[in-house]
This record gives C-alpha cells, sequence and structure tokens, in this order.
C-alpha cells in the first residue's frame, strides 16, 4: 500500500505543474499518508503496522514486537548484571500482546515475581517478565532486536548497584532505584 501511495504521489506531482488546482489537495493528502506511515509506522486507521523482529545469536529464537517499544531504560541492578554478564543492560518494554516469539521457543528461569527469558540452545537472554511489578508488559533485551536503534533509553535506573568503573555522562536521568 506504502509503495502505491508514493507512485501515486508522485504522478500526482507531474499533474500538479498542470492543473495545481484540480490535484493539489489530494496530492497534499496522499503525500501526508505516505509521511505518517514512514514516520510513525501508523496508518490512517490509526492501528500500529510496524513490527520489529529479534532473536538470539544462533537463530533458534525469532520474535516480533508490534509497534514501537512503550518505553527503554538502561538497568544496573546486580540482578540484570549477573543474568547477562555486563555492567548494565539496555530494555525495551511492551504490551505483552505485543510481543510473539516466532520461531523456536524461550526457555524460562523463574523465581519468585520473576521471569527470565533465554534460547536454550546459545544462552542469549531475552526478556524480563515481572507480573507483580509490571503486570501485562513484557521487556526485551534490546541489544537482541535486529534494529537496537529502536531502543530510546529515557533513563538509568538501579545505580546504587552501578559499578565503579562504569561512568554515565550521556545526561540522561538517574535513580538509585526504579521511580
Amino acid at each position: 500500500m506504502l509503495v502505491f501511495l508514493t507512485i501515486f504521489a508522485v504522478i500526482l506531482s507531474s499533474a500538479v505543474s498542470r492543473d495545481s488546482q484540480q490535484y493539489g489537495w489530494l496530492r497534499f493528502q496522499i503525500l501526508w499518508l505516505v509521511r505518517i506511515s514512514i514516520n510513525t509506522g501508523v496508518n490512517e486507521m490509526g492501528k500500529t503496522t510496524q513490527n520489529h523482529n529479534g532473536g538470539c545469536f544462533c537463530g533458534a529464537v525469532r520474535y516480533t514486537l508490534t509497534g514501537p517499544p512503550d518505553w527503554s531504560s538502561h538497568c544496573h541492578c546486580r540482578s540484570c548484571q549477573k543474568a547477562v554478564g555486563a555492567a548494565f543492560t539496555t530494555w525495551v518494554g511492551v504490551k505483552s500482546e505485543n510481543f510473539k516469539v516466532t520461531k523456536g521457543r524461550i526457555t524460562k528461569c523463574v523465581w519468585p515475581g520473576v521471569e527470565r527469558g533465554f534460547c536454550g540452545q546459545c544462552g542469549t537472554s531475552l526478556t524480563y517478565v515481572a507480573e507483580e511489578g509490571w503486570p501485562g508488559q513484557v521487556s526485551i533485551l534490546a541489544p537482541t532486536l535486529d534494529d537496537p536503534e529502536i531502543a530510546s533509553p529515557g533513563a538509568h535506573v538501579y545505580v546504587e548497584d552501578q559499578q565503579p568503573w562504569v561512568k554515565l555522562d550521556d545526561g540522561l536521568p538517574v535513580h538509585q532505584q526504579f521511580p
């Protein structure tokens, strides 16, 4: 549909030079719809159409997020440090219904109130679910996205556990725990 609208807008552009009164407004509307679709992934009905794919290192697990993430942040808690083996993690969060495993199966480690998901073959950490604290949400490790640039972290959280050799100077808000 987007390709059709783009081609149609280009054809109308040539018509505008012949009769701008007749086609100008229609051309404007078509270009507006194309721009909205490209920039936001939202169609004219307001439904999110853009999917974001990701998966583990070996490719055994693949997933799709429908629409943009609801939030993103850097977490410095000891639980994330140990689970991932890094000084901090970067998460994106989505509603559970917007996350779907499309290939393979996520293996889960469950502790009281927390479920961490990973690939059972290569060990890549993938998800975090805490139904008590964040009902209906799935957190996905941003680097496992095919296009991790969709993550736009808004803060550093649990910096009370930040490693002393990590220096934060990105200007993001810093929270000792989760705000």
